[in-house]
């Protein structure tokens, strides 16, 4: 049996639904686990969800003191140093102020917040999950994608005609089972069940990391890292032409998926 966690703010949720359940939920038979910020009534049009969690606001006293944690453990990859590194490259005045204003850790707490769902569900059913998709509410997905075997259908075309981006061509050296795929450098993430519980320890371990190269605070790289200290082979399929972020359906339709401003 296979799981979509859905996480993030209401933002495109009811635009990029029905592309998800098309596309992802019914051809991988999938249950539906959502956690959702915004104050709105989920309609889940016929899919079967496992567990939603929907709240105004996620900044609560749990994630302050996550925060706190954080914070005050002199992390290497959130020292003055990093941000200085930052600024030199790109001459933006980052400050550790947008970790914590932004979503960037905000994100793991509500997959972590989601991931006890997930397991509640698991033990009431006496089963576990063999494939899992964590996406976010506003990422469209134009075509299928078999989440048990990544690289097929429309991504293996991709590969055959050189269409991927360099960092993103390992196609042939990647068995199933051993690491983590990701759509983007982490914007959509597929794996098996038991790297998923490990992932669900990312907001724990947030910071922890340098990779010695400019924005070494961002959650891109903190997930790389994180996956690379862990074991976990990490690749992340991006097409050449690729446009992140796509303001109408017709352009996003170019693409295997985007960033929704529908």
């Amino acid at each position: 049996m296979n799981a979509v966690i859905i996480t993030g703010q209401y933002r495109s949720f009811d635009k990029i639904l029905p592309s998800l359940i098309k596309n992802i939920i019914e051809p991988n038979n999938c249950i539906v686990f959502i956690c959702l910020e915004g104050s709105c009534q989920i309609e889940p049009l016929g899919i079967t969800v496992g567990g939603i969690i929907v709240e105004p606001t996620f900044r609560n006293s749990e994630f302050q003191a996550i925060l706190d944690m954080v914070r005050n453990s002199s992390r290497p990859g959130l020292s003055p140093e990093v941000f200085e590194r930052s600024r030199q490259a790109d001459g933006l005045n980052w400050q550790y102020s947008y970790v914590e204003q932004s979503g960037t850790i905000l994100q793991y707490y509500q997959f972590w917040r989601i991931w006890q769902k997930v397991l509640e569900y698991e033990r009431q059913h006496n089963m576990k999950f063999e494939n899992i998709m964590r996406t976010r509410t506003d990422i469209y997905i134009s075509r299928p994608i078999d989440i048990s075997n990544v690289f097929s259908g429309y991504i293996e075309n991709l590969y055959a005609n050189n269409k991927l981006v360099e960092k993103s061509k390992y196609f042939d050296d990647l068995a199933r089972s051993d690491g983590v795929i990701t759509l983007g450098e982490e914007q959509v993430w597929i794996s098996k069940r038991e790297n998923f519980n490990i992932l669900s320890q990312l907001i724990f371990h947030y910071g922890l990391y340098d990779s010695g190269f400019p924005f070494a605070f961002n959650s891109e790289t903190q997930f790389h890292q994180f996956c690379k200290h862990h074991g976990l082979k990490h690749i992340g399929i991006k097409e050449k032409e690729w446009t992140m972020y796509c303001g109408s359906l017709d352009e996003a339709d170019k693409y295997l998926f985007v960033i929704a401003r529908f």
